[in-house]
């Protein structure tokens, strides 16, 4: 529904903005599926491949969240190399919102070959060499 989509928007923005240090400070969703990010203001599609990977994670995150909302008890995400495109500095902004949502809702688990997760992480379990 409209009103599901603007919450995901809504939230999406605000992870958008932690992420990027207010570089963008909202994400718009229009009916016909495109998304823009907006700076100060002024809605505009994603070009850069690394914005564009950005805004697909902070969305897939307000969307698992908006979903959890709606079912009792603590939740868990599964999130798959979420660094691929990411700068160190992005990088730990994009860790810090993982456990910020950890916080509020359970547990946050990443599979990456990031050799530095265990700077960031609780625990981390190798699979494979």
């Amino acid at each position: 529904s409209r009103s599901d989509l603007d919450a995901v928007a809504s939230l999406a923005g605000r992870f958008l903005a932690d992420v990027t240090s207010g570089r963008y400070d909202a994400v718009e969703l229009t009916d016909d599926g495109l998304v823009y990010a907006v700076a100060d203001g002024v809605a505009a599609p994603v070009v850069s491949g690394g914005d564009e990977d950005l805004i697909a994670l902070v969305l897939r995150l307000a969307t698992m969240m908006v979903s959890a909302a709606a079912m009792p008890g603590p939740a868990f995400m599964i999130v798959d190399e979420p660094f691929g495109t990411m700068d160190d500095e992005r990088e730990g902004r994009v860790f810090e919102l993982f456990r910020k949502l950890a916080g509020e809702r359970g547990q946050v688990i990443i599979a990456t070959r990031r050799e530095n997760a265990e700077t960031w992480s609780d625990g981390v379990v190798a699979l494979g060499t």
